[in-house]
């Protein structure tokens, strides 16, 4: 087998499974494990796979703009914040990541709802401007233009004085083994610190979202405390994320 092909057939089986062995593939495609190896490393050079310890998981595809994310699938994204609502108490601090999903939620909040919010999203900052018992905390820094969102030292020092109740984490990535993590460095940094000041943390994540690795580690998977799922999602997946530790809300 030719290499390219070898390296079509790894794409394929990462399509199919969340994750991929250097020892299964070797054996599958009758080739020693460093010709493997090979393979994994071109394929995460250009960007198609995430290496891991001792084979491959998929990749999350390329990041689009922020109006593109909000729009697309917003129907998934809507039902997985409803689910959300039962867990936001009147007189909670809160405190919300950028993305998408986060968004969405807090349009499902109830108009008279008493909440503080500490959050580092643009648009979640101006949704909420408009319900009167919602006390909101801007976190400064730089603008991530694709995030709609503030990074950077100030933002982080910001968090100094915060200690939420619930942080409301974006997703990228969620793996049960290597965590969670971002496509950009100054965000992980950032949500990392957001763990750190919150009593527990959620997450809501659609199927695309789990078992999956960016580059840059925010937080070891048992450091998140809920995970909001689709109602169609892998019982398999759930049970990985499960087995850590982690409260599974359907």
């Amino acid at each position: 087998m030719l290499k390219e092909e070898r390296q079509q057939f790894i794409l394929k089986r990462l399509s199919e499974e969340e994750r991929v062995t250097s020892l299964e593939l070797s054996k599958e495609l009758n080739v020693s494990d460093d010709t493997i190896r090979r393979d994994l490393k071109v394929l995460a050079d250009e960007g198609l796979i995430q290496k891991v310890h001792g084979g491959a998981i998929p990749k999350p595809s390329a990041p689009i703009s922020y109006l593109e994310r909000l729009n697309f699938e917003e129907h998934k994204k809507t039902a997985l914040a409803k689910k959300l609502l039962p867990i936001i108490n009147p007189g909670m601090v809160l405190l919300i990541d950028g993305g998408t999903t986060n968004l969405i939620a807090v349009k499902q909040f109830p108009t008279n709802i008493s909440l503080t919010v500490a959050t580092n999203s643009i648009p979640v900052a101006a949704e909420l401007s408009a319900y009167p018992n919602i006390d909101i905390i801007m976190l400064g820094g730089n603008v991530l233009k694709s995030s709609q969102a503030t990074v950077g030292l100030e933002a982080v020092q910001a968090l100094d004085m915060v200690y939420a109740d619930l942080c409301l984490m974006g997703t990228c990535s969620f793996h049960s083994e290597i965590g969670l993590t971002s496509t950009n460095k100054d965000e992980s940094l950032l949500k990392s610190k957001m763990v750190k000041s919150s009593k527990k943390v959620l997450l809501m994540a659609t199927n695309d979202k789990l078992e999956t690795a960016s580059n840059f580690r925010v937080c070891d998977t048992d450091q998140i405390d809920y995970l909001i799922h689709e109602d169609d999602a892998s019982q398999e997946i759930l049970e990985n994320f499960k087995s850590r530790g982690i409260e599974i809300i359907n």
